[in-house]
């Protein structure tokens, strides 16, 4: 008998990650100071991890809030 197993945990960490290098890169695009990039990218990865919502939910709203925020650094 064969079977696949889904580790949860892994999985989740993966998408995880993700959201924090998908932020991070976001922000730093939009000309955040690398500072400000990381803390929103671990704010992103903590949402997600607490079960808040989706990637792609927290993906969007954290997008959202950056391009509407005016505290800006330059790089």
């Amino acid at each position: 008998m064969n079977s696949n197993v889904i580790y949860i945990h892994d999985t989740r960490a993966a998408k995880a990650d993700a959201i924090f290098g998908r932020i991070d890169t976001a922000a730093r695009r939009m000309g955040y100071s690398e500072h400000l990039a990381l803390l929103a990218a671990q704010s992103a990865k903590q949402r997600f991890l607490a079960g808040l919502a989706s990637p792609a939910r927290i993906i969007g709203d954290t997008c959202g809030e950056l391009r509407r925020s005016g505290t800006k650094v330059p790089a």
